[in-house]
């Protein structure tokens, strides 16, 4: 039951396109079930934000949760890339094309 209650809750933040209402969404995932995917999908908010050092941060406590799925070292990838590491981006790519 629990479990069905947290996707709904996860799913929820689909159906708004309010930016400080997703967020909250996810940190309650957090708060409540400390999932990685709470802490990935403010990880992806911080991306499209521009904000690279804070998606960091939400990823790496995402990776601590779950090891490294192909959505976190995919978001990794994109820090990278738009930090003109290129070399590593692509180096995170294929691990995540390889983890799936």
């Amino acid at each position: 039951m629990l479990k069905r209650l947290f996707v709904v809750i996860l799913f929820s933040a689909t159906l708004t396109t309010d930016a400080t209402v997703k967020e909250g969404i996810y940190n309650k995932v957090v708060e409540l079930h400390n999932d990685w995917r709470g802490y990935n999908n403010i990880a992806c908010m911080h991306l499209a934000n521009g904000n690279l050092s804070e998606a960091m941060g939400s990823l790496d406590k995402a990776e601590t949760l779950s090891g490294a799925t192909s959505d976190i070292l995919t978001n990794k990838g994109i820090i990278a890339a738009r930090r003109g590491q290129l070399t590593k981006a692509q180096k995170l790519f294929n691990s995540a094309e390889l983890s799936t």
